[in-house]
């Protein structure tokens, strides 16, 4: 008995307290062994004590990015578990909390959900409903929400977990840095960035002054702030950050592990789009760059995960690359793959997915297959609309694509009609152009509903341009052909500045 008190101690003062306060991985793995080896030894195989260092086990091996060890010593601890306890019990519901981690890193969201929802069930009638475990299943919860697309329920379970750990643990407990920062992604995705940078900045501030500034958990929280910084076209900024974290998981993780082939994602990302004007070898080596780096994440993605959204992403990733090079063949191909990873492991319903058909309309607007464009914009907004509540950055890339292809198509079939009339040699039939696209209603609407979500994001500044040549001509104006060529060129450049708006 002596000998299994001793276990506890030691197992809960140095291996807890290295694993979570200073993230040394490796030393943390010898001590969780070695407990669970004395544990297996003097308690037998079967043991609740057994059960919690293969649970601590398997959360080490979620951390270090290996599934598969990861799903086995879960495994191992649920069936222990559910034997001694049965499956309302804290303990089993301990493991249900475990599994569901595994399956969210999997992407298995469905399955995450179930787990989720039995535990925080459990959690609430043993517990009650104000426990600082209900905070954490609730987090849980919100964080395979998010992934899901649901972002109102998303928003309810954060807000639950935070008001929670906040009467249980106080403002400023280092465990309140993690519900900050999950949170402040969820407002950075809802084009919230003010309210979400100070919920960064305070997650930041907590996490730093209690792990120092090379903790993994503090390489995500500054990788979020890059982002934000990204969005509004800071880049500068968010290189420096998205570097310092790469550097953070490099040393800690190693370079195969998938929180490390987020760095090399998010550099991917950066730039694609951040280039010094004026220097072509400069613009050439960015490229080079964002391939370098997103080939890098791609190889690291694939050799953990089987086919995942992970992979789809970077696949979306290299498509990106080369529509912006001008290799559309390419990209097509690059994101007709990723559409349809995104399709079997998301459903046609999910906002990623939405994304992918945003990508892919463009590519076909730019290749001329017009019809198509407006189509998959179309079956993109209305996933979106359906999906955020509030208006949203995103949906003003649909309406602004659609308000163009409007005018786009109608100048397609003006010309057509032109030189039909002029190849019959009719005088009389000459088309009157008098306020068609004044009347043309979806381009008026779209267009009207692009300028007002532009406006209420705060990136209308990129598309000044735009608006002001739009507003310049009188509202019964005509377009000549002149003019409608003149716009096609102005539009294929912005189409190109919008890349950086894309919601990852």
């Amino acid at each position: 008995r002596s000998r299994t008190t001793f276990c506890k101690q030691w197992y809960q003062r140095r291996v807890r307290g290295i694993l979570f306060l200073q993230a040394k991985y490796p030393a943390a793995e010898e001590l969780f062994r070695k407990s669970l080896s004395y544990r297996e030894q003097v308690l037998g195989t079967d043991n609740a004590d057994v059960a919690l260092a293969c649970h601590d086990l398997g959360e080490l091996y979620l951390k270090l990015g290996k599934l598969v060890q990861a799903e086995a010593y879960n495994k191992r601890a649920f069936n222990i578990r559910i034997t001694i306890f049965g499956t309302h019990h804290v303990s089993a519901a301990r493991s249900f909390l475990g599994t569901a981690a595994v399956y969210l890193r999997k992407g298995k969201f469905l399955e995450a959900e179930q787990y989720l929802q039995q535990a925080l069930s459990i959690f609430e009638t043993s517990l009650g409903p104000n426990h600082n475990k209900v905070s954490i299943a609730a987090n849980q919860l919100g964080i395979v929400y998010m992934k899901m697309g649901k972002y109102e329920e998303a928003h309810k379970q954060y807000c639950r977990a935070i008001e929670i750990r906040r009467s249980v643990l106080g403002e400023n407990h280092p465990d309140m840095a993690a519900l900050l920062k999950d949170f402040a992604y969820l407002q950075a995705t809802l084009g919230k960035y003010e309210e979400a940078s100070e919920n960064y900045i305070t997650s930041l501030s907590l996490l730093e002054s209690n792990f120092g500034s090379e903790h993994p958990d503090v390489a995500l929280v500054r990788s979020g702030i890059a982002w934000i910084f990204y969005k509004q076209a800071k880049y500068l900024s968010a290189e420096e950050l998205y570097l310092n974290s790469l550097q953070i998981r490099e040393k800690i993780f190693g370079q195969y592990h998938l929180e490390t082939a987020r760095s090399y994602h998010e550099l991917s990302e950066l730039y694609t789009v951040f280039e010094k004007k004026g220097d072509k070898e400069i613009e050439k080596d960015r490229y080079e760059d964002a391939l370098m780096y997103t080939y890098k994440a791609l190889e690291v993605k694939k050799k953990i995960l089987s086919r995942s959204a992970e992979e789809a992403r970077s696949i979306s990733q290299l498509a990106t690359i080369h529509f912006l090079q001008g290799h559309y063949e390419i990209s097509e191909n690059c994101q007709k793959k990723s559409l349809s990873i995104m399709e079997e492991l998301l459903g046609n319903k999910h906002v990623k997915y939405a994304q992918c058909l945003h990508d892919l309309a463009t590519t076909y607007e730019m290749t001329g297959k017009l019809e198509d464009a407006r189509k998959l914009f179309r079956e993109s907004l209305s996933i979106r609309e359906a999906a955020f509540t509030d208006k949203h950055p995103d949906c003003a890339q649909d309406y602004y694509h659609l308000a163009r292809l409007s005018i786009k198509i109608h100048e397609k079939t003006q010309n057509n009609n032109i030189n039909i009339n002029s190849n019959n040699n009719n005088n009389n039939n000459n088309l009157d152009n008098s306020g068609m696209f004044n009347n043309n209603l979806e381009f008026n609407s779209g267009y009207q509903e692009a300028e007002q979500l532009f406006a209420s994001s705060g990136i209308n500044a990129e598309y000044g341009g735009f608006c002001s040549y739009k507003q310049s001509i009188p509202p019964q104006r005509s377009f000549s052909g002149k003019v409608c060529r003149t716009a096609s060129k102005f539009w294929a450049l912005i189409m190109l500045m919008s890349r950086w708006h894309v919601t990852t």
